[in-house]
């Protein structure tokens, strides 16, 4: 098995292209080492790849300052990856999420959805607050609802990635019709309005009262990600869709590099 990618030092990138090149190289050690860590970083990483195109087409009022964002955003995430394999501690958040790479019952959607209440739910609002601090928060506003609408035009993306890795979750897609799209679209902007209360939250807040408040926030974003890996009953009625799910994790990147 291959070493697994670290961002220390010098690795930190320091710009969106090398955030990117950073990704790549943990989908690309994932798909060798046959790890589930690369489900949600292909995912990650085929959004930021849509971002730098929303910046390079001019789509956002202040496109370096959401340059910036997208790499203390991304950060957090490389961070507390190479925090994990070096066997450091992470955010509880993170450490659930990392920790399912092992977890074989899990869905390939339980995966992703693992990453994205970390990231999401916990990291965007701390990151928001550090390139906006105090007053500057509410100027970030715009262009945070228009990622927003960046993610919206990839839902459609996403979904038929995963219905490749599922044929019952391409199914359910397909009777669900517009109201499944609408349900995901729904929940992500949930979770980013929750993100910005966080930002807010966070924005006049400075040394240890603000490190206190992040660890707060980090433990309820890990009861959420319990939610998700779920107990016994839940894994019991997921069960006949992980009998048909493409269980290789190579399989599974392949079809997540469609998005």
């Amino acid at each position: 098995m291959s070493t697994p990618p670290r961002f220390t030092g010098s690795a930190r990138p320091s710009d969106i292209d090398g955030v990117i090149a950073a990704l790549e190289a943990i989908v690309d050690w994932s798909w060798r080492a046959e790890s589930r860590l690369g489900f949600f970083c292909q995912v990650y990483l085929s959004t930021t790849r849509a971002v730098k195109a929303g910046i390079t087409a001019g789509e956002f009022e202040d496109g370096p300052r959401l340059a910036r964002f997208d790499v203390i955003f991304a950060l957090r995430y490389l961070d507390a990856f190479s925090a994990f394999v070096d066997g450091r501690a992470v955010p509880a958040s993170w450490s659930c999420s990392f920790e399912a790479d092992r977890d074989h019952e899990l869905l390939v959607v339980q995966h992703v959805l693992l990453g994205m209440n970390a990231h999401i739910n916990l990291d965007l609002g701390v990151a928001a607050a550090e390139v906006a601090p105090g007053p500057a928060i509410a100027g970030l506003r715009g262009d945070f609802d228009r990622v927003n609408e960046l993610l919206a035009r990839m839902i459609d993306r996403v979904e038929l990635a995963l219905g490749v890795t599922s044929p019952a979750l391409r199914i359910a897609g397909r009777l669900a019709g517009d109201r499944d799209r609408e349900a995901i679209d729904w929940s992500i902007r949930a979770a980013r309005r929750a993100a910005w209360e966080s930002a807010t939250n966070l924005a006049d807040k400075t040394g240890d009262q603000r490190a206190a408040s992040i660890d707060a926030l980090d433990r309820r974003v890990a009861r959420l990600g319990e939610l998700v890996v779920g107990d016994r009953v839940s894994r019991a009625a997921t069960a006949p869709l992980r009998w048909v799910e493409r269980r290789r994790p190579r399989e599974v990147i392949d079809a997540l590099r469609q998005i």
